[in-house]
Formats: structure tokens, sequence, C-alpha cells
């Protein structure tokens, strides 16, 4: 029971990594406000990185920034070292 409600939360979380990194794409096209850098991040700490590394890859978003490029990927890693113990 517990592991599904586990993959529930990091389908949720990926899906709104994902939709918030278009939204900034889009954002940025127009020249309008944008997400800050921070709510990313926090999302991807949260369970979100596979979201955000697919959405840099199909919207070519945040893929010239070093700490998102190397980041996202780390924290991906981490999140399936803890699911492996976890669960």
């Amino acid at each position: 029971m517990m592991q599904e409600y586990f993959i529930v939360y990091f389908f949720i979380i990926n899906l709104m990594l994902f939709t918030l990194m278009l939204v900034d794409k889009l954002k940025a096209k127009h020249h309008k406000h944008r997400i800050s850098e921070s709510t990313l991040w926090m999302i991807a700490i949260l369970g979100g990185a596979f979201g955000g590394m697919m959405a840099m890859h199909i919207f070519k978003h945040k893929n010239r920034k070093t700490k998102f490029i190397i980041g996202f990927p780390s924290l991906l890693v981490l999140h399936l070292v803890l699911s492996l113990l976890l669960l």
C-alpha cells in the first residue's frame, strides 16, 4: 500500500516540475514574469528531478545552465538510491 502512494507521489511531483518547466519556457519566450529557479529546484529536490530532466530535453529549457545539467541528474540518482533503500 505504501509503495503505491510513493509511486503516485513521484508521478505527480515529476509531472508538476515538467509542467512548470514548460510554463517557464513559454513565459521566457513571451518576456513575461518567470518562475523562479528556486521554485524549480525545490520541486526537483522534493522528487521531481526526472520530470525536470525530461522537460530540459524536450523543451530545450535550462539546458545551458551547468547547475541544471549536473544537478537534476544528481538528484535523480539520489532519489533512486533512497527509493531502493526505503522500499
